[in-house]
C-alpha cells in the first residue's frame, strides 16, 4: 500500500486508495501472469529448437572450410613437388653444391620464372643437404643456415623424389619476410644422373592466403578461425584482425580437440568471454582445430526479440494497469462519445483477448506435450537394448524364432520391457527380414511368421529410430484410444548390426489427460481474466455514459458565454447554431435570423472566398484565414480571424458538422498597420547591416574550416618570427604539438642544416617585399628525423596594418623516394630491352639461319643422327626466338606502343597459312586434327594479319601441346552476328575451374600444365586477347580438367 500512495501522492491510506490496489491486482493476475508463464515456455523451447538449428548449420559450414583448407594444403603441396622436378632447379642446385658459382642464375630464375607462377608463394630458397641456403629469390638470404628451423628439414631429405612435406603450424621468423607470419612446403631435390638427394627446395607461403581462406562475411557475428596446438590462434577473427600467433583461446572447444581428440558442438564462452554457439573440427594434418562460432545473441535474435516484445507488452499492461486504476478511483477516465462506442470497444477488447489467449494456450499445451513425449520416449531406445542382450543375447533367437526357447526370450523380454516401462502396451518383434516373429497382441497372433511390408520396420532395421501414432485398428484391438508406437532397431553388440525390430506400443492416455486438463486450466484462468475486465470495463463505461450527459450542458453553456463567436455548419452547409457573440460580430438581431441559411448561396462568403474554406473543413482538413468581410445582415465591415475544425461522426471518418470560431481582429488590423509603416525603415536597415555581417562571418568561417582540414601544413609567424598558428597536418608532420609551439618558439626548431644561408636570405628578400617565395626544403621533425616538404611563404596584411607571415607545406618524402625508385627502374627495363633486342635476338637468328642451312644439307650430307640432333637444336633456337618476341610484345603493351596497320583481309586465308604447320604439329604427336570449313563463304574483315594469324598460331600451339598423344583437335570457322568466330577444341588436360578466371593474366599457368610442358612463359593467351580485343573483337574459352577445353575468339567483319 506504500507503493500505490507514493505513486499516487496519497499522504494516507483511504477507501480510493484500496480500490487503486484491487483494480491493479485483478489487471495483474488476470492478464500479466497467464501471459508471463506461457511467454516464458515459449521462449525456452524456442531458444532449445534455434540451437540445434544452428549447431547443424555451424557443422555444415565449418565442415565446408576444413575441405577448403585441405584442399589449399594439398594444392601447396602439389605446387613443391612440381617445382621440384625442374629440371633447371635439380641441375643448377646440384652444380652450387659440387662448387659451382650458379647462385645467382638461379635466384634470378626462381624470382623471375617461378614466383610469378604462384602468387601464394612469397620466397623461395634451395638448401644444401646441411640446411645452408645455396640459391633464394631473396638474395640476401644466400648463406642462412636452415637445418634448425621448424620447416621438417631431416623429414624433407628423407623424402622420396616428388613426394612435398608440409609443416603443420605458422612460424614467424625476423630473417624471412619482415616477420610476416607463414606456412612452409618443402621437398627433396633429386640428382637426375645418380638419383641420389642433392638439396631441398622450400617454400614460404604467407598466412595472408590462410586468412581469406577462412574469412567470413555472412552475418554480424559469424567467425572462423584456425587455433594451434598450444592454444594461439593462427588466423584473425572478424573481431581481432591482428591475432594470429597473439590471441588464446583456451575455450571448450580447443580443449576438447587437443586434450581429448574428440570434436565439439554447443553454447560457451569464446575468448572473448562473450556466450557463443559453436562448433569445432580437430584437423588431421596436424595444424590444429577448426572453429566456427556466432554469438549466442545473433542465433536467438527472433527469440530474443519475442522475448522482448513480451517484456514490452507485460510493462505497457502493467502501467495501463495503473493508469486505469488510478482514473477508475478518480472517476476521470476519458469519456466516450456514446454508449454505442463504449459497448463496441468492450467487445472488441474482449475478443482481442479471447484470439491472444486461445493462441496462448494451444502452443503452451502443444509444447508441454511435446516436451514429457519427448522425456518418455528418449529412454526407448537405451532400455531396449539393454534389455534386449540381458535376454534375447543373440542373433540365433531371430534365426530359429520359432523354437519354444526363442520365444520364451522374446516373452520375458517384452514383460521385463513394460515393467521398466509402465506406459508400454504391448511389444511387436520382428526379424531381418521384416517378418513378425514375435507379438503379445492376441488380435494378431495369425500374422506372425508373415513378412510385413512396413517402411517404419525397413528404416528402423537401417539403424534409425522412428515415433508414430499408431494405427486405429490397433488402438482399437487393443482397446487404448491413445497409443504411439516406436519403432526401436535391436542391435546386441556394440558398433553391430540390428538384428531385429521392436515395435513398442505407449499408451499415451495421460498425456492426453494432462494436455486436457492443463488447456482446461489455462481456459478458465483465461475466463476468469475476461470476466474480471468485462466488469472493470462495464462499469467504467457507465460512468462515462452518465458523463456524457453533463459534458454536453457544459459545452453549451461555454459556448454561449464564449468572448468569440461560434457557429456550425452541418454537411451540406447550412447554419444550424450561432451563439450571442456571433449574432453582436455579425450585426444581425438574432440567432433565429441566420439558423437554415446555406453559406454558399450567401454572395458576401464567395466575395472573399470562405466557401472555399468551408467545403474543405467539410472535406476534414482544419483551417484558419483572415478576411475584411462585409455582414450580410447589417452591411458592416470589418477584418474577421477564421478558425474551422470539422467534428467528424462515430466512424472518425465522415464529417458531420464544421466548427467554426470567429474574432474580430479590425483593431489589431488598424495597429499593426501603424507599426508596420514605423518598422519599415528599422527592418531595412537592420537586413542590410545583418547581411553584411554574415557574409564575413561565413567566409571567415570557411577558410578557417578549409584551413584546419586541409592536408597540407599552415603556419603564421608575426613580424618578428614568432609562431602564432599551426594547423593539425603541420603538427602531424612536423611532431610539435600547438601548446608546445603556438607563441613560444620560431620557425628556426625546423632547421636541419641541408640549406644554406643563401636560401633563408632569398626567402626574406621575397616576402620582404611582398612577394610569394615557393620551394622544397628539407625539415627537421621534432624528433630529429628529416623529411623533404614543398613550401610556399607569403605576407599577410591586416586591417589595422599589422604583417604576419604564412607558410604552407607539403610532405614530400615520399614523392622523392618514388621518382628515385622511379628512375632507377626505368633505368633497369632500359637497359634489359636493349640487351635483349641487340645482343640477344640478333645472334639467335643468326644461328637459326645456319641451322636451317645446316638442315637443309647445304653443307653437305648429314647423317640421320646429325640430323635429328640439328632439328632439336633448331627447335630450341626457334623457342628461345618466340619467347623473347613474347616478351617485348607483352613489354609494348604494357607501355601501349603496339600499333595496328589493318586492312581488308580474308580470315579463312588468314587461317590457311596457320594451319598447314599446325597439321604438321599433330602428326609429330600422332594427334588427329580436324578442320571444319564454313558452309558458306566468309566475309572479310578489316584486321591487322600479322596480329591476328599470332592469335591464331597461338590457340593452336596451346592446344597442341597440352593434348596428350592419340588425342584429337578439332578447328571451326563460322560466321556470327556481325562476326566471325574461330573454335578449336581438344581433349587435353583442361583447367581448374578454380583457376579458370585467371587464365589470360601475363605469365599465368595453370598448375597442370607444368606436367605437359615445365618451362613456357604464360604470355600467350594474354597477348591474344590484347590482340582480339584491339580490333574489336572477344575472346573466351570453355574447359573441364582431364576432359579437355575450347577456345574461341570473334572478329567483327565489314558490313
Amino acid at each position: 500500500m506504500k507503493f500505490f500512495r507514493k505513486i499516487f501522492g496519497l499522504k494516507q491510506e483511504s477507501e480510493r486508495a484500496a480500490k487503486i490496489k484491487r483494480i491493479f491486482w485483478f489487471f495483474f493476475w488476470g492478464s500479466c501472469v497467464p501471459i508471463t508463464v506461457i511467454s516464458s515456455i515459449i521462449y525456452f523451447s524456442g531458444q532449445s529448437i534455434l540451437q540445434k538449428q544452428a549447431v547443424q548449420t555451424l557443422t555444415a559450414f565449418n565442415q565446408a572450410k576444413a575441405e577448403q583448407l585441405d584442399l589449399f594444403i594439398e594444392k601447396l603441396k602439389v605446387r613443391t613437388a612440381d617445382w621440384s622436378s625442374d629440371g633447371k632447379i635439380r641441375k643448377e642446385a646440384e652444380l652450387i653444391s659440387q662448387g659451382e658459382p650458379l647462385g645467382g642464375s638461379l635466384s634470378f630464375y626462381l624470382k623471375e620464372k617461378k614466383l610469378p607462377l604462384d602468387p601464394s608463394v612469397a620466397l623461395v630458397d634451395i638448401l644444401d643437404t646441411r640446411g645452408i641456403i645455396i640459391s633464394s629469390s631473396d638474395p640476401a638470404r644466400l648463406a642462412h643456415d636452415e637445418s634448425d628451423e621448424r620447416i621438417s628439414f631431416s623429414k624433407t631429405l628423407a623424402a622420396s623424389f616428388g613426394e612435398a612435406i608440409f609443416t603443420p603450424e605458422i612460424v614467424v621468423e625476423e630473417d624471412e619476410l619482415n616477420g610476416v607470419p607463414m606456412l612452409h612446403f618443402a621437398a627433396p631435390l633429386v640428382s637426375a644422373e645418380t638419383g641420389s638427394t642433392v638439396g631441398v627446395i622450400l617454400l614460404h607461403v604467407k598466412n595472408d592466403e590462410l586468412n581469406n581462406l577462412l574469412m567470413v562475411k555472412e552475418g554480424k557475428t559469424l567467425a572462423t578461425y584456425l587455433v594451434n596446438r598450444e592454444k594461439l590462434m593462427i588466423t584473425p577473427s572478424r573481431f581481432i584482425p591482428d591475432a594470429a600467433l597473439k590471441q588464446s583461446a583456451d575455450t571448450p572447444p580447443v580443449r576438447a580437440c587437443l586434450d581429448r581428440n574428440k570434436d565439439y558442438q554447443g553454447l560457451h564462452l569464446n575468448y572473448r568471454g562473450e556466450p557463443v554457439i559453436g562448433v569445432s573440427k580437430c584437423m588431421s594434418d596436424g595444424l590444429g582445430v577448426i572453429i566456427t562460432e556466432i554469438d549466442a545473441s545473433e542465433a536467438f535474435q527472433t527469440i530474443i526479440f519475442f522475448r522482448n516484445v513480451v517484456a514490452s507488452a507485460v510493462a505497457i499492461i502493467l502501467a495501463l494497469a495503473l493508469i486505469f486504476a488510478y482514473f477508475s478511483a478518480r472517476k476521470l477516465l476519458p469519456q466516450a462519445t456514446t454508449t454505442t462506442t463504449t459497448t463496441t470497444t468492450t467487445i472488441i477488447i474482449i475478443i482481442i483477448i479471447i484470439i491472444i489467449g486461445v493462441a496462448f494456450s494451444l502452443f503452451f499445451s502443444k509444447t508441454i506435450a511435446q516436451f514429457v513425449w519427448r522425456v518418455k520416449t528418449d529412454s526407448v531406445f537405451d532400455l531396449t537394448q539393454g534389455q534386449a542382450r540381458r535376454h534375447i543375447e543373440n542373433a540365433g533367437s531371430f534365426v530359429a524364432w520359432q523354437s519354444e526357447e526363442s520365444q520364451q526370450k522374446f516373452r520375458d523380454f517384452a514383460s521385463e520391457l513394460k515393467t521398466s516401462l509402465p506406459p508400454v502396451a504391448a511389444v511387436k518383434i520382428y526379424n531381418t527380414d521384416a517378418t513378425l516373429i514375435w507379438s503379445d497382441l492376441a488380435a494378431i497372433k495369425d500374422e506372425i511368421g508373415k513378412k510385413q511390408e512396413s517402411e517404419d520396420v525397413l528404416e528402423a532395421l537401417s539403424g534409425e529410430q522412428k515415433i508414430e501414432s499408431a494405427e486405429a485398428e490397433i488402438q482399437k484391438q487393443a482397446g487404448l484410444p491413445n497409443l504411439l508406437e516406436v519403432y526401436t532397431p535391436i542391435i546386441l553388440t556394440d558398433g553391430g548390426a540390428p538384428v531385429g525390430v521392436a515395435e513398442i506400443y505407449f499408451d499415451t492416455s495421460d498425456l492426453v489427460d494432462f494436455t486436457r486438463r492443463m488447456q482446461f486450466f489455462i481456459w478458465s484462468l483465461i475466463a476468469m481474466a475476461l470476466l474480471t475486465i468485462y466488469l472493470l470495463l462495464h462499469v467504467s463505461f457507465r460512468k462515462q455514459n452518465q458523463q456524457i450527459a453533463r459534458q454536453a450542458r457544459e459545452l453549451s453553456s461555454i459556448i454561449d458565454h464564449s468572448p468569440h463567436g461560434i457557429y456550425t455548419l452541418n454537411k451540406d452547409g447550412i447554419i444550424d447554431s450561432f451563439n450571442p457573440k456571433m449574432v453582436e460580430i455579425a450585426g444581425a438581431k438574432d440567432a433565429k435570423e441566420v439558423i437554415g441559411l446555406n453559406v454558399f448561396e450567401l454572395p458576401t462568403y464567395k466575395a472573399v472566398g470562405l466557401d472555399r474554406f468551408f467545403r474543405e473543413g467539410l472535406r476534414g482538413k482544419s483551417f484558419t484565414t483572415e478576411v475584411e468581410y462585409t455582414s450580410f445582415t447589417g452591411g458592416k465591415t470589418t477584418f474577421r480571424h477564421y478558425f474551422g475544425v470539422p467534428i467528424f461522426g462515430i466512424d472518425g471518418k465522415t464529417v458531420e458538422r464544421l466548427l467554426l470560431m470567429v474574432e474580430d481582429i479590425s483593431e489589431r488590423k488598424r495597429l499593426e498597420e501603424k507599426l508596420k509603416k514605423y518598422t519599415e525603415g528599422l527592418e531595412t536597415e537592420v537586413q542590410k547591416r545583418t547581411a553584411d555581417l554574415k557574409s564575413a562571418l561565413e567566409e571567415s568561417k570557411k577558410l578557417a574550416a578549409i584551413v584546419e582540414e586541409s592536408f597540407e601544413s599552415a603556419m603564421i609567424t608575426d613580424r618578428g618570427g614568432v609562431i602564432q598558428y599551426v594547423n593539425p597536418a603541420w603538427q602531424k608532420i612536423t611532431g610539435w604539438t600547438a601548446a608546445e609551439v603556438v607563441k613560444k618558439q620560431n620557425p628556426r626548431i625546423l632547421k636541419s642544416g641541408k640549406q644554406g644561408p643563401e636560401f633563408y636570405k632569398a626567402l626574406w628578400q621575397t616576402i620582404l617585399a611582398g612577394k610569394q617565395f615557393q620551394s622544397e626544403i628539407v625539415n627537421k621533425r621534432k624528433d630529429g628525423s628529416l623529411y623533404d616538404a614543398e613550401i610556399v611563404v607569403f605576407p599577410i596584411i591586416l586591417p589595422g596594418g599589422e604583417t604576419l607571415n604564412a607558410e604552407i607545406g607539403r610532405d614530400i618524402t615520399e614523392r622523392k623516394k618514388s621518382e628515385a625508385k622511379i628512375k632507377e627502374l626505368n633505368e633497369l627495363r632500359n637497359k634489359f630491352i636493349q640487351i635483349v633486342s641487340h645482343q640477344l635476338r640478333t645472334p639467335l637468328n643468326s644461328i637459326r639461319w645456319n641451322l636451317e642451312s645446316l638442315l637443309a644439307e647445304e653443307l653437305g650430307k648429314l647423317k640421320k643422327e646429325q640430323k635429328e640432333f640439328l632439328r632439336v637444336t633448331h627447335e630450341a633456337n626457334v623457342e628461345v626466338i618466340r619467347r623473347i618476341h613474347d616478351l617485348l610484345t607483352a613489354m609494348d603493351i604494357e607501355e601501349g606502343r603496339v600499333s595496328l596497320s589493318k586492312q581488308e583481309t580474308s580470315l579463312e586465308s588468314l587461317w590457311g597459312s596457320v594451319m598447314s604447320e599446325w597439321k604438321k604439329k599433330c602428326v609429330v604427336k600422332d594427334i588427329t586434327c580436324e578442320y571444319q570449313s564454313p558452309k558458306t563463304p566468309l566475309p572479310a574483315a578489316e584486321v591487322d594479319a600479322e596480329k591476328i594469324r599470332e592469335a591464331f598460331g597461338k590457340l593452336t600451339e596451346n592446344a597442341v601441346i597440352y593434348t596428350p598423344d592419340k588425342g584429337k583437335i578439332t578447328a571451326t570457322l563460322k560466321k556470327t552476328d556481325g562476326a566471325v568466330r574461330f573454335e578449336i577444341s581438344d581433349t587435353g588436360i583442361g583447367i581448374p575451374k578454380v583457376e579458370q578466371p585467371r587464365i589470360f593474366t601475363r605469365f599465368y599457368r595453370a598448375t597442370n600444365a607444368p606436367a605437359m610442358k615445365p618451362d613456357a612463359s604464360g604470355l600467350g593467351l594474354a597477348i591474344s586477347k590484347y590482340f582480339v580485343e584491339q580490333h574489336g573483337g572477344k575472346i573466351g574459352f570453355e574447359s573441364k580438367e582431364n576432359k579437355g577445353s575450347t577456345f574461341w575468339f570473334e572478329v567483327p567483319f565489314k558490313s
